[in-house]
């Protein structure tokens, strides 16, 4: 049996459910309008397994499902690699269709083992407002400090890049995560100069600090490293000129301790 086509809505379960009908077993091999690859492999009509981008299972299957456009294949008599689903097609239907308007577009996030993301504060307009997070997505957030990659992540948690990739797509899709813009600053710099700044101005140095964090549009853990020049020229202006060669003195044994540079 070989069928193929075009993605539409709606066209894949109707396929699905085909396959089932007539106890089928083979490999749907799916493309995006983008070029993705994904695959959803069938045994007797009953779906044991699906991958897309390192993600596998069920959350790999509503990503599939909730594609618009591209093109399908299926070829009969080709056994799956392994099986990451478990539960009968009526029921997986049910449970795609409930978690469809949670899926992660994971077509759009090119995210691997060097991807590297940050943190995201919530504005004043998002305070409050609830996210159900897969457990995955919890463990990994706090790990995520613009330095450290994906990849990096996973070994420290003793757990599968798919896992953490996928966790990282949800947090990215909520809006907690960003992908990180070139390499930021260590949070210890950033505390060593808050130090530095206090030592020299007083009780107004944390106000100064944040006012020019916010100027830049930055938040203390997570502040690109091309900011820096901009972030120690704002600090420079609101030293009195007699303090103001201090403060520079003493930054440039800061900055070389770092690794860091005035200008990039």
């Amino acid at each position: 049996m070989r069928i193929q086509g075009q993605i539409e809505e709606g066209v894949l379960v109707n396929l699905l459910q085909y396959l089932n009908l007539n106890s089928a077993t083979g490999v749907l091999r799916l493309q995006s309008g983008r070029g993705l690859p994904g695959e959803i492999y069938t045994d007797g009509g009953q779906v044991v397994h699906a991958a897309l981008r390192g993600v596998e299972g069920v959350q790999a299957l509503v990503a599939l499902l909730a594609w618009r456009e591209g093109s399908f294949g299926f070829q009969s008599n080709v056994r799956s690699p392994k099986r990451s689903v478990h539960k009968p097609l009526e029921a997986l239907l049910l449970e795609v269709a409930y978690e469809t308007d949670h899926a992660v577009d994971l077509d759009a996030e090119p995210l691997d083992a060097e991807t590297v993301l940050a943190p995201v504060s919530l504005d004043p307009s998002q305070e409050g407002k609830r996210v159900a997070l897969p457990l995955m997505a919890i463990r990994i957030l706090p790990h995520l400090d613009g330095v450290k990659p994906l990849g990096a992540v996973a070994e420290q948690l003793g757990v599968s890049l798919a896992e953490v990739r996928a966790a990282a797509a949800v947090l990215l899709e909520n809006d907690l995560a960003s992908v990180a813009e070139g390499r930021l600053l260590d949070a210890g710099f950033i505390n060593t100069l808050t130090d530095l700044v206090r030592d020299i101005m007083g009780p107004l140095a944390d106000i100064v600090m944040d006012e020019s964090l916010d100027t830049l549009g930055v938040t203390a853990s997570a502040v690109p490293e091309v900011k820096l020049p901009a972030l120690l020229e704002l600090l420079e202006q609101e030293f009195p000129s007699q303090l103001r060669a201090t403060f520079t003195g003493r930054l440039e044994p800061l900055l070389q301790a770092h690794g860091l540079r005035r200008s990039l």
